[in-house]
């Protein structure tokens, strides 16, 4: 987190990582400051599979604070570089989802580019 000044740029970097993983999320609540002095936010996400996470970012990184799901309770309060290493850990549908967005992404471009792609059915 080096080079936020304040809660409102770790709202900031929080809020553009849930919405530029929205496709393998099915809700999320915007990020709200826990503590200025420690610039540590929250957010509660549910997962593909209906389940509800509690998500905090603060210098450890990505943490996951509370679980509707016994499965995923072993990941509590474990440090998470990146707030998608966390989804791709946690959640096998999370997986799926990115990697159909990729190759979606991935069919556009070739597409784009006028060459045939492997990944593009048509």
């Amino acid at each position: 987190m080096a080079g936020f000044l304040n809660a409102n740029d770790v709202e900031h970097e929080f809020m553009m990582e849930l919405q530029a993983h929205q496709y393998g999320i099915k809700t999320f609540t915007a990020p709200r400051a826990l503590c200025d002095q420690h610039l540590r936010v929250e957010s509660q996400l549910t997962l593909l599979k209906d389940e509800v996470i509690g998500v905090q970012l603060d210098k450890r990184g990505y943490v996951m604070t509370s679980t509707s799901a016994e499965h995923l309770t072993k990941y509590l309060n474990q440090p998470f570089e990146t707030f998608t290493g966390m989804l791709v850990t946690i959640s096998s549908e999370f997986q799926q989802a990115m990697h159909g967005n990729l190759q979606a992404k991935l069919a556009a471009l070739a597409h784009s580019q006028g060459e045939p792609s492997a990944l593009d059915p048509s």
